[in-house]
């Protein structure tokens, strides 16, 4: 039986139920022992047990604390300032995306998690989507040949009353905005995969009346290679989220990933077609099925990484430069259009 690492969770609003049920399929991995949540409603949605100990004040949690590693499942703006707190109290760190607002304050937190040899996780478990694994494998197995041009569109819905639904949201001190709240994710898909832009434009706009931030966003990217992309993103359908999706064109091959989730190939050709095979297996599928999937992938790495084995896990220091391509797209945008 392997030693179960002690969670503290910090948190118990919407993100939380994904890591609930995460943990829940690797309750051989792990055990919550403490739980620090303000709202007594959100802890009571979940069968914790008698056994675990609950706070309602983060400072005084993490002075005391008993965990091995503390998960963030709290508002992007406190991300920062939470794992300073935990730093300083020598506790290993899983973070909700984004990791902070900024590349400044992430580069931070990670130079300083390094020096007390401490774990910075951030959750990005998009990469273990098994499209995005089998992409990547065929990429560094060069496919596709010489890339000559990424697309990525994030076309999503989220209405006012989703804004309006928690104070932080839309908020541009808390949120942070559309790039980093919405599609940290994608774009840090388009970093591992293609790695840092050398080039970033970006337009910005906002069109809903009651938020800070912005809506829609088009970026154009120059990779090295002389690699053009563009990414694409509104949370302006009206009728839910449309699609998520990929399209790559390099001089052996091409492939569109689509769906609402990366979940579908739509066209894949190579002149090696048949050396790569993209469809999935019974088991790759769950993945899809599941929306916990990715975060039960990501704690059973994170455990072997807890424990001294090789994992895949994403650090903090591995998401650096998708926090560095946020800042560039925010700072070569330099005034956002709002209808309002």
């Amino acid at each position: 039986m392997p030693k179960k690492i002690k969670l503290g969770i910090v948190g118990c609003g919407n993100i939380f139920k994904k890591h609930y049920d995460a943990i829940l399929q690797n309750k051989n991995l792990f055990e919550i022992i403490e739980i620090c949540e303000q709202k007594l409603n959100n802890i009571e949605k979940y069968n914790f047990g008698n056994n675990i100990k609950i706070f309602n004040n983060y400072e005084k949690f993490i002075s005391v604390s008993k965990s091995d590693i503390i998960v963030l499942c709290t508002p992007n703006h406190l991300h920062y300032k939470q794992s300073l707190l935990a730093y300083k109290n020598n506790k290993n760190i899983l973070t909700e995306k984004p990791m902070s607002l900024n590349y400044s304050d992430s580069n931070k937190m990670v130079n300083l998690f390094k020096k007390k040899n401490l774990y910075l996780f951030v959750l990005m478990q998009i990469r273990f989507n098994p499209i995005i694994v089998k992409l990547k494998k065929a990429i560094d197995q060069n496919i596709f040949g010489e890339i000559r041009l990424i697309n990525m569109n994030v076309i999503w819905n989220r209405s006012q009353e989703y804004y309006d639904s928690a104070s932080w949201r839309g908020n541009k001190l808390m949120d942070g905005g559309l790039f980093l709240n919405q599609t940290s994710h994608y774009l840090d898909l388009l970093v591992y995969l293609f790695g840092l832009p050398t080039k970033v434009s970006s337009f910005l706009t906002k069109t809903r009346k009651n938020i800070q931030v912005e809506d829609t966003g088009i970026v154009n990217l120059l990779f090295p290679n002389f690699v053009t992309g563009s990414f694409n993103t509104t949370m302006l359908n009206n009728f839910g989220n449309l699609e998520t999706s990929m399209t790559l064109i390099g001089t052996k091959g091409s492939i569109v990933i689509g769906g609402l989730n990366l979940d579908k190939v739509n066209y894949y050709k190579a002149t090696n077609n048949g050396k790569f095979d993209f469809r999935l297996n019974k088991n790759e599928k769950i993945f899809f099925k599941k929306t916990y999937k990715g975060h039960e992938i990501y704690y059973k790495n994170m455990y072997n990484s807890l424990i001294g084995k090789k994992s895949e896990t994403p650090t903090g220091k591995d998401c650096l430069n998708t926090m560095k391509l946020i800042d560039k797209i925010y700072k070569s945008s330099k005034v956002i259009k709002t209808k309002y």
